[in-house]
């Protein structure tokens, strides 16, 4: 998969320190950010913003499934995973928001966000 003609997936205004990696295999891409925002009003961003971009809302991590890429073990974070709908989607397309809780978060300000992305 060649990301440049890839969209970046929509972040919140508010998203500070943001960064983009690309992993050697191509298929995946992921963004960092970091927000001053609580976890949920970040969870109701993207429950909005995704699926106006074309994503389906699948599931939300807990620790005893496996719905998803990353694996979240404890209440430190919420995952969110979508899969992209529509003529051009394919089975491998989602996205994975992973946002830190806000009793894990210690500075104010800086609540990690990472968005994992397969295709």
């Amino acid at each position: 998969m060649q990301w440049w003609f890839v969209s970046l997936p929509p972040v919140p205004a508010q998203a500070t320190e943001m960064e983009t990696y690309y992993p050697p295999n191509g298929r995946e891409r992921e963004t960092h950010f970091k927000i001053d925002r609580v976890a949920q009003d970040v969870q109701s961003f993207y429950q909005t913003a995704l699926p106006n971009a074309g994503w389906h809302y699948y599931c939300t991590v807990q620790a005893h499934n496996r719905c998803a890429h990353m694996r979240n073990l404890s209440d430190a974070a919420i995952i969110d995973v979508y899969y992209k709908t529509g003529a051009e989607a394919t089975d491998e397309q989602r996205i994975e928001v992973l946002i830190m809780n806000d009793d894990v978060t210690a500075v104010v300000g800086k609540r990690p966000v990472l968005i994992y992305e397969q295709r």
